[in-house]
């Protein structure tokens, strides 16, 4: 086998394998399971195994894995940037054209990387904020409410909804086509009517995005870490 895994104990019924999104893999099993037992299934699922993980290997990571350097590619709002760091005497980020423009004291990949993490999630806050409102406006009649809207930046999910009516989204999203920022949205507007994924959520989420299950397959193309 070409890969090793993570074995997580728990109250659970039954012995399942799950490949991340950054390719390692988390065998979970009930307690008092033997090694030997869940070796024999890991050998035995090995293929199905490095199938996913070779899956994963081929999609899109949202952020650069090769450092934050001059011309480094970057994603905003869909389309691809260049990244262009310039020595200043204060700190700024701007788009020119084809380039993301970062001003900046240091010069150092470490600050550069903290000061586009903060310019994006300053641009996911306002544009989030415009497009929930915009959704909202314009299905007013299902009467959807959140109670706040949250941007941080989350490693497993695009969006949640707590049962507080908190909607919170990935500061990721701001990176994406905006068509999966209403999908998103969208998603989570759904689940103040529908806290769980059942018929009646799929019923409402098809009212309001007809094409919610091609979305979501696109956006599987795209990996968080």
């Amino acid at each position: 086998m070409s890969f090793t895994y993570n074995i997580v104990y728990s109250r659970r019924k039954s012995v399942a394998i799950v490949v991340n999104r950054d390719k390692s893999v988390t065998v979970r099993a009930p307690y008092f399971t033997s090694e030997k037992k869940i070796k024999k299934l890991i050998t035995g699922k090995a293929e199905w195994i490095e199938k996913h993980i070779a899956n994963q290997s081929a999609r899109i990571l949202t952020s650069p894995d090769e450092g934050y350097r001059d011309g480094t590619r970057l994603l905003y709002k869909g389309k691809s940037y260049i990244l262009s760091i310039v020595p200043s005497t204060d700190n700024h980020v701007q788009i020119l054209s084809d380039k993301i423009e970062v001003s900046s004291k240091s010069v150092s990949e470490e600050k550069v990387k903290l000061q586009l993490d903060r310019w994006y999630k300053k641009e996911a806050t306002e544009f989030f904020s415009a497009r929930m409102e915009e959704l909202m406006a314009r299905h007013s009649s299902l009467g959807f409410k959140p109670a706040a809207l949250s941007v941080r930046a989350m490693k497993s999910r695009w969006g949640s909804c707590g049962r507080s009516g908190r909607i919170t989204l990935n500061v990721e999203l701001i990176k994406l086509d905006p068509k999966y920022t209403d999908y998103v949205i969208l998603h989570e507007l759904c689940h103040l009517k529908e806290m769980n994924h059942g018929k009646g959520f799929y019923e409402l989420l098809g009212r309001v995005c007809p094409n919610y299950r091609s979305l979501r397959k696109e956006l599987g193309q795209y990996r968080l870490w």
